[in-house]
């Protein structure tokens, strides 16, 4: 459903392209996505797979200069 997206995002990080680029199109798809889990079920490697996100959020808010 979303493969598109996370495939042209592989692209946009293998490419170094801007950071602006590359989280525009992460915040796309988890849109999509969230729209989509709406009302459903998840299973614990839903929320392990967050943790990862959120994970790499803090290496992501390390790199941005304040």
């Amino acid at each position: 459903m979303y493969e598109t997206n996370i495939e042209l995002l592989g692209q946009l990080i293998q490419e170094k392209r801007k950071p602006y680029a590359i989280l525009s199109l992460i915040q796309d798809t988890v849109d999509s996505m969230r729209t989509d889990v709406e009302e459903v079920s998840v299973s614990e490697k839903f929320y392990e797979a967050c943790q990862k996100i959120s994970e790499a959020l803090i290496q992501i808010d390390s790199e941005i200069p304040e």
